[in-house]
């Protein structure tokens, strides 16, 4: 699950995001993992005003693919990347390349924290927090 804040070009639309990742993490050695995700992210639609009259956006949402690697820098925190192709699943959506940076926090066992950002091509930015639950 994740929540976010986007900005750029679509934070001028949207206020906030919601999400879901799926994925699974091959550790490569102690400190090093390999994972493909998966990621859907709601773009919640604001009002917007242009010349004294306000307009109703519409949310948008986005479906992508990407790897990641992980690197741990002891057992509670980490940092990582990932790097993916999605699409904007709204009639007419572009296919977009997309990375992740962040860091990755484990406060209990099978809890992961991961504060992020990413950067969809040059239309969005999102600082994001997502909670995880690993098994």
């Amino acid at each position: 699950m994740s929540v976010g804040v986007p900005s750029g070009d679509i934070g001028e639309t949207s206020s906030f995001t919601y999400g879901l990742v799926a994925g699974h993490t091959f550790d490569i050695s102690g400190r090093f993992g390999i994972a493909p995700e998966l990621v859907y992210t709601h773009y919640v639609g604001k009002d917007v005003e242009i010349a004294g009259t306000t307009f109703e956006v519409d949310g948008v949402d986005f479906l992508g693919a990407s790897a990641r690697v992980d690197y741990a820098l002891n057992s509670k925190f980490g940092v990582g990347g990932n790097i993916g192709y999605g699409k904007f699943l709204e009639e007419n959506g572009d296919y977009e390349s997309f990375f992740t940076v962040g860091a990755r926090w484990h406060p209990i066992p099978g809890l992961v924290i991961r504060p992020e950002l990413t950067i969809i091509s040059d239309k969005a930015q999102e600082y994001s927090v997502r909670v995880i639950r690993s098994f």
